[in-house]
């Protein structure tokens, strides 16, 4: 690019100048477009948690001296619970361990490829060897020119030595002939051999390999190929090979002396190409063999995936072959912690083997290509790498490496998958003394109990029952004096998850229950056990633990609504986490207070929560007079639990989830401890007779959920 001056000459700017005047031209333009504005800083939102005290009412402890419960029936008076354990069942991953496995594999050596045997040469085969006769037309010194008519010379056989095999079994391959003519003269069909120049390739015992013609004219000086299957029912090849051939000579004449005697010539070279043998005496190249073998997982558990605290994988390799080999082995179902398939690799002599003893502790095992799979057999991938040999050696197809498979002593620290049945046992406890029946009163027969059996279940199995016997016995100065069984089969167990119990409520009333309680037992003996099958999923000392409580319900009317006081907590320092305590308010976005409310009893009722920064409050449950600086409420109802209509006890308990927003000062309460809480459950009056039993309650619980703005 050129500037013009005011002057006649003309000046080139250099591109470096140039992209600096370009530099400046673009400044001017965006300053004159543009404002610069201060910069934006980024923010975003966090949510922070403060979880609050749960508290459990028991209705039937509350309301049994509560002046507004009217009680109906003789034995609706007698209150009655009778609490015990039972001894915990606990499940180990272990228990669930597969049977020890001992199984042989077999690497075999499979057909080999020979693809490196040497070309077997003839050498120069003169034209005196081939025709001697012709000597008898040699005039020393002179050339003389000879004709020849259609003719076909048969030479004699020729033996090609081989240095590389002494015999092979083939299963497929070719023979390659190549045929030079080195004559003064061309050979070819004629009229005695139309087919051409014949080659006859035969093994040491006579039989014929390949039979291969020429039937085009190889001019002198040329070579030509021609090449022959191998294999098929031929069967076996022996060397030294034999060629038998022809020599058809078209019509011609041509010039003789001594040197043409002497020199002039034809070759041929056999050569074995991409030969596959079963069976053979040779030297051989290095073999690459690959093979996978499985092994099934047998016995009533089968896996989805598991982690090993502990076992031993014993791998002992027996090479049955001629050839010193490299055996690779890789197990992908058995991963280390960091995903590596477990593998290794050996090597063998010939004939020689080998023994590898593997901990497994630690280790995983699911199935290496669909996540979640049930795992019925483990693959065992090999790979031998055999040695090329300088020696001839015979081996077979069949031949192989031997590999014992031993897996011992496994235990699960960790196991998902699916069992038949198993059954653990509940050892026999007993509970005594369970209550002091002298002033129980001696006329009255209860006529209807319930029995509650509780199961805290940290195991998931997906088919779980329980089975148990409880027998009460009603001892007076140390001797039994009545005793009766209650069995309860079959129940089902809700699954659990490991480290995190799920309850299972099985609740039993009637006659044979109440006639339980009627001997007054003083002593209770409970033996069982725990059933489950189908999907399973443990770990490391997952428990059911049970209790069980006889009672006898409470019937009555609440004529008014009843107040029933909770136990208060005070939140300290310690219990908020440092994010909340140092919260910028104006980073505060809104805060909500959830209250998650189980209600399994009859009753409607309303739940009030206080919180107060004044901790030397006494009255916790006085709302009269709130001061809205230091303390606030919040109040929700709560419905009813589902209740069967014949006997009036509860079903399914009624789950709630409420929600309530916090202002900016009640938070600043919660922000700054220590502060304390207490909550109260007001039960709604009923309009009629409900029943209520010792495992009935309330369970009430508090989570505060904040969301903040942080700016940089």
């Amino acid at each position: 690019m050129r500037f013009r001056t005011t002057g006649r000459s003309t000046q080139t700017l250099s591109h470096s100048q140039l992209l600096r005047l370009i530099g400046v031209f673009s400044l001017l333009l965006l300053g004159s477009a543009c404002e610069i504005q201060e910069p934006v800083m980024p923010a975003w939102a966090v949510e922070l948690n403060l979880p609050l005290a749960e508290d459990t009412f028991n209705i039937g402890e509350e309301l049994i001296n509560d002046s507004t419960v009217v009680c109906r029936g003789a034995d609706s008076l007698i209150y009655i619970q009778l609490n015990g354990e039972l001894d915990p069942v606990e499940m180990n991953a272990a228990d669930f361990a597969t049977p020890d496995i001992d199984t042989v594999q077999s690497v075999v050596l499979g057909n080999i490829e020979l693809n490196n045997l040497e070309a077997l040469n003839s050498g120069d085969i003169t034209l005196g060897a081939i025709f001697p006769e012709l000597a008898n037309l040699i005039v020393p010194g002179l050339t003389v020119p000879v004709a020849l008519p259609d003719t076909v010379i048969t030479p004699e056989t020729v033996v090609l030595n081989a240095s590389d095999f002494v015999g092979l079994h083939v299963v497929d391959g070719q023979l390659l002939v190549s045929f030079t003519n080195n004559l003064p003269f061309a050979l070819g069909p004629n009229s005695n051999a139309t087919d051409g120049l014949a080659v006859i390739v035969r093994d040491n015992r006579g039989i014929t390999v390949a039979e291969v013609f020429f039937d085009e004219v190889i001019q002198p000086g040329n070579t030509l190929e021609r090449t022959s299957s191998l294999g098929g029912s031929r069967g076996w090849l022996y060397a030294p090979l034999e060629i038998e051939y022809t020599l058809p000579v078209p019509g011609v004449t041509f010039n003789l002396n001594e040197s043409v005697f002497n020199n002039a010539s034809v070759s041929l070279e056999s050569e074995l190409e991409n030969v596959v043998v079963d069976e053979a005496s040779a030297r051989l190249d290095a073999q690459s063999i690959s093979s996978s073998e499985s092994f099934a997982l047998d016995g009533d558990t089968r896996i989805r995936e598991v982690v090993l605290e502990d076992g031993w994988l014993a791998l002992s390799f027996s090479n049955q072959t001629e050839l010193a080999t490299e055996i690779s082995y890789s197990i992908p179902a058995i991963t280390s912690d960091n995903g590596e398939a477990l593998s290794g690799s050996i090597f063998l002599d010939a004939n020689g083997s080998q023994n590898l003893n593997l901990s497994l502790s630690g280790y995983r095992i699911a199935d290496p290509d669909v996540q979640g799979n049930l795992l019925d057999e483990i693959s065992v991938s090999y790979t031998a790498t055999t040695q090329s040999t300088n020696d001839i050696i015979s081996v077979r197809a069949t031949d192989q490496i031997q590999v014992g498979v031993f897996l011992s002593g496994l235990r699960f620290e960790r196991f998902t998958g699916q069992v038949t049945e198993e059954i653990f046992e509940i050892d026999p406890f007993e509970e005594r003394d369970l209550f002091d029946t002298e002033d129980f009163p001696s006329d009255i027969r209860l006529s209807q109990a319930n029995l509650a059996l509780t199961l805290e279940n940290e195991v998931y199995i997906e088919n779980m029952y329980v089975d148990l016997v409880l027998t009460g016995y009603h001892e007076e100065n140390g001797q039994v004096t009545d005793s009766v069984v209650l069995a309860i089969d079959d129940q089902q167990i809700q699954p659990g998850h490991p480290g995190s119990a799920v309850q299972t409520v099985i609740n039993l009333s009637g006659r044979e229950v109440a006639d339980f309680i009627n001997i007054l037992p003083n002593r209770i003996r409970t033996t069982g056990q725990v059933r489950g099958g189908g999907n399973v999923e443990v770990e490391q000392a997952s428990r059911v633990r049970g209790s069980y409580a006889f009672e006898t319900p409470l019937r009555f009317t609440i004529a008014e609504a009843a107040y029933l006081d909770g136990e208060g907590d005070t939140v300290l320092e310690d219990d908020v986490d440092q994010d909340i305590r140092d919260l910028d308010p104006e980073n505060f976005e809104q805060a909500t207070l959830t209250l998650n409310m189980q209600n399994s009893t009859p009753l409607g009722a309303s739940v009030r929560l206080l919180i107060t920064s004044d901790t030397s409050r006494a009255d916790m449950f006085n709302f009269i007079e709130l001061d809205p600086n230091r303390e606030f409420l919040k109040e929700s109802a709560l419905g009813a639990a589902n209740t069967d209509p014949v006997s009036g006890f509860v079903v399914t308990p009624e789950n709630s989830t409420v929600e309530l927003s916090l202002t900016r000062e009640e938070f600043r309460i919660l922000q700054n401890p220590p502060f304390k809480l207490a909550y109260q459950v007001v039960i709604d009056a009923t309009p009629g007779e409900v029943a209520i039993r010792a495992t009935d309650q309330i369970r009430i619980s508090g989570l505060v959920r904040l969301s903040v703005m942080i700016k940089e």
